[in-house]
């Protein structure tokens, strides 16, 4: 029931424009945040929290798609299509930069996949 419940939610054109939308909004924030910047200023405390929010929402995204697709098994499940796998990667590099598990190393570098983000927006155009 819970299952089908998340496949109506996620089939429905709104959850669809709404992902979009703050797959769009999440990028221009990205555009104007500068690591150069104070992380003290207004702008920067803004733009963390705008970071935190949609992560949260790129997660629940993928687990619900991950309920209904199933995980790992089945031809349709979520880790075996490859646009899936480019944003569940994008989506876990987000939630280690949000806890900051990426703080100074070689894995603060991974915070570039996040620019890729936008190109979810090409993987759900029909065309």
């Amino acid at each position: 029931c819970f299952r089908v419940y998340c496949t109506w939610f996620i089939s429905k054109p709104e959850f669809d424009q709404f992902i979009l939308s703050c797959i769009i909004l999440s990028s221009l924030a990205m555009a104007l945040d500068n690591p150069l910047d104070s992380p003290d200023t207004t702008l920067a405390g803004v733009l963390t929290y705008t970071n935190y929010v949609f992560t949260a929402i790129f997660v629940m995204e993928m687990l619900l798609k991950m309920i209904v697709e199933g995980f790992l098994l089945g031809k349709r499940a979520y880790w075996r299509q490859s646009w899936n796998i480019l944003d569940g990667v994008v989506v876990v590099v987000s939630v280690l930069d949000v806890l900051d598990l990426m703080n100074g190393g070689p894995l603060r570098t991974l915070r570039i996949m996040r620019a890729l983000r936008p190109l979810r927006v090409i993987s759900r155009n029909p065309n």
